[in-house]
């Protein structure tokens, strides 16, 4: 994107409607995070600037420039030119230093080990900003969709699988899903349970369930269980 691209968006973080072009198939998928770099100023405001996740997995491009398109939805966006600053590139070769930061205009899987260490990076980082920083939306933006809880989980299920029958004794989906889902002990795992339906018998994925505000952990855990 160019810098004047990136300002305008943040503007839009609420309903912007984003994608990613790839030369090649990427090995994310939907409701993986990405993290946006800037680069290529060689000054203390290259670094990170945006996080958000994955809402499709890959699907391939209607245009002959990029094969493989994914529409994304960023969740946070910080202007370089905040005081606060950006998660720094320099901070980010001092952490994780084996992998290729700064590389410009490209799109890089980090490994899983470095992952949960990035992820830990940036949760400390954005500790910097208020409410008031928030508040001003000028230099910093963030996704303020609600969180989407049990009720919000049964309404989905209800509406998707409405008319689905189970091809075991005929009987509705929903009531097999809502018996199995309501004899759990926790709320995360009611809600996974009736999410993990969802995604089993229709098109829906997880970065779907991302973007329709379900918390992100419960999301993850589905991931080994589809």
């Amino acid at each position: 994107m160019t810098e004047e691209d990136y300002l305008a968006s943040m503007l839009c973080i609420e309903w912007g409607d984003y994608r990613r072009g790839f030369k090649e198939k990427p090995a994310a998928r939907s409701g993986d995070n990405f993290f946006l770099m800037r680069t290529g100023t060689g000054t203390d405001t290259d670094g990170l600037v945006a996080k958000g996740f994955f809402i499709t997995d890959p699907y391939e491009a209607s245009d002959k420039e990029d094969a493989f398109m994914m529409n994304l939805r960023p969740t946070f966006m910080v202007s370089w030119e905040n005081p606060k600053g950006i998660l720094s590139l320099d901070r980010l070769k001092e952490s994780i230093s084996d992998f290729p930061w700064g590389a410009s205009g490209e799109c890089r899987e980090i490994p899983d080990g470095d992952a949960e260490l990035l992820s830990s990076l940036w949760n400390e980082y954005i500790t910097r900003f208020t409410e008031e920083d928030f508040d001003e939306g000028i230099t910093v933006e963030r996704l303020m969709r609600p969180v989407a809880e049990i009720d919000d989980a049964i309404l989905l299920a209800s509406e998707i699988l409405y008319d689905m029958k189970s091809p075991e004794d005929g009987r509705p989906i929903i009531l097999q899903t809502l018996r199995e889902s309501l004899s759990l002990s926790s709320d995360d795992e009611v809600v996974g349970h009736i999410l993990k339906d969802v995604c089993t018998f229709s098109g829906w994925t997880l970065g779907m369930l991302r973007d329709k505000g379900f918390r992100e952990h419960v999301v993850d855990d589905l991931k080994t269980k589809l």
